[in-house]
């Protein structure tokens, strides 16, 4: 659970770094992945 909390952390903040927009959207709290917006 740990596990698979850190790597969707990873993928968000990867996601993030490339879509800044989503990441002030999403307010570095909820679960944005860019494939569910597109």
């Amino acid at each position: 659970d740990a596990l698979q909390q850190g790597a969707e952390k990873a993928i968000i903040a990867s996601a993030n770094e490339e879509h800044p927009l989503l990441s002030a959207l999403d307010g570095g709290g909820t679960h944005i992945y860019p494939e569910a917006i597109l």
